[in-house]
């Protein structure tokens, strides 16, 4: 490791100037942001000492001791202190925390997950870069209740992200926006450290939801934003329900299964949202009367907005980081290559669905080739003639 005098120490991990840019922290305290990115760190004080239920997960599910935490902490900023191409990483052991216990505190799987994130968010700028609750577009998305954090947690200690498509205005919102959404509610839950420990559960309603929700998704976008999610984002992703799944879905269903892990393939569950189904995992209280609760739905976005707001600041500092962007993401050159990418068995399950819509997916693999997005034009164009949906 470098040594703390330096010149590359010093020069590498100097607090940000007054001539940065501010990233959000106007209202914050200057040393509680700032202190994130700063060397030496102070040692690390878990506030679950009281809670024993929060001190079991760490022991029996993730492998976290005190004994041996601040040296995987310790092993961990060290990596980020001496690594070449990453520039001014957060050093707050919160932070590295959050790799760690995606981990189970295997240090060296940590390692290459936190390199990943960090690269992931300078080569994804468009999705991870300006993550503002005041930016008109995000605030407007959650204000419509597309998507946002249940208040409190499910009977198993988990926060619960809740995505409703039908409240997404596709004449107004693109998949990035959507994208955009998503990740601003994770990291706004990651401000909370328990959610590090005890992981976080989707709830998505597709009900009332066609073809033309699916075909806001490039195949290339959505094959990125899923496995990267998965293997870079540092969060113990716990269960997903696909609820209410719409016709037209198949597709995209087939390879979400398909291109996930078979530990997380084994969370993915689908059906229809019931309310004995979701009361069974989640306080009626902290559940919207829409789906058998008794919280006004507005209510509970007001409420997340609010909780976005009070984390603006620690979201935004992770745009000071900087990491070198190199990966090249291979293209999908149509609809048909989509297609063809799925593995053998699944393509043998929506083979009936193909063969019967073959002519949308020649009209659309027609349309793919001249290289713009006008195949969806004529994939919808094609579904309205044929009252597909």
């Amino acid at each position: 490791m470098a040594s703390l005098s330096s010149p590359m120490a010093e020069k590498k991990h100097l607090s940000p100037s007054k001539s940065m840019p501010a990233f959000g922290c106007n209202d914050t305290p200057e040393n509680d942001i700032d202190s994130f990115f700063r060397y030496p760190q102070p040692k690390y004080k878990s506030p679950f000492d009281d809670d024993p239920e929060i001190q079991r997960v760490m022991k029996e599910e993730i492998n976290e001791k005190p004994e041996t935490r601040d040296a995987a902490i310790r092993e961990l900023r060290e990596f980020l202190l001496d690594h070449p191409e990453i520039r001014n990483p957060r050093l707050d052991a919160p932070f590295l925390l959050r790799f760690l216990r995606m981990q189970k505190f295997d240090v060296n799987k940590a390692k290459k997950t936190v390199e990943k994130y960090l690269k992931l968010r300078c080569e994804e700028a468009r999705w991870y870069r300006g993550l503002d609750i005041q930016e008109t577009r995000l605030n407007e998305i959650l204000s419509d209740g597309t998507v946002f954090a249940l208040p409190g947690k499910d009977r198993s200690g988990s926060r619960v992200l809740f995505h409703i498509a039908k409240r997404l205005d596709l004449t107004r919102f693109t998949m990035d926006d959507l994208i955009r959404a998503v990740l601003l509610t994770m990291e706004t839950l990651l401000t909370d450290e328990s959610v590090s420990v005890n992981g976080l559960k989707y709830i998505l309603d597709f009900s009332d939801v066609y073809v033309n929700y699916v075909l806001i998704w490039s195949p290339t976008d959505f094959q990125k934003a899923l496995t990267s999610g998965e293997k870079s984002f540092p969060l113990r992703h716990k269960q997903i329900v696909a609820g209410n799944p719409p016709i037209g879905f198949w597709i995209m269903y087939e390879i979400v299964k398909a291109v996930m892990s078979s530990k997380l393939r084994k969370r993915l569950t689908t059906g229809q949202l019931t309310p004995d189904m979701l009361l069974a995992q989640i306080p009626a209280e902290n559940l919207p009367k829409e789906y058998g609760g008794t919280r006004e739905l507005s209510d509970i976005i007001d409420a997340w907005k609010e909780e976005c707001f009070q984390a603006r600041d620690h979201v935004l500092s992770l745009d000071r980081i900087i990491a070198p962007v190199r990966r090249r993401w291979n293209i999908f050159a149509s609809i048909t290559n989509w297609i063809g990418a799925v593995p053998a068995g699944v393509f043998q399950k929506v083979a009936p669905c193909l063969a019967s819509n073959m002519e949308l997916v020649k009209v659309a693999d027609s349309a793919a080739k001249s290289g713009d997005d006008g195949w969806k034009t004529h994939m919808l164009d094609y579904i309205a003639q044929k009252n597909l949906v």
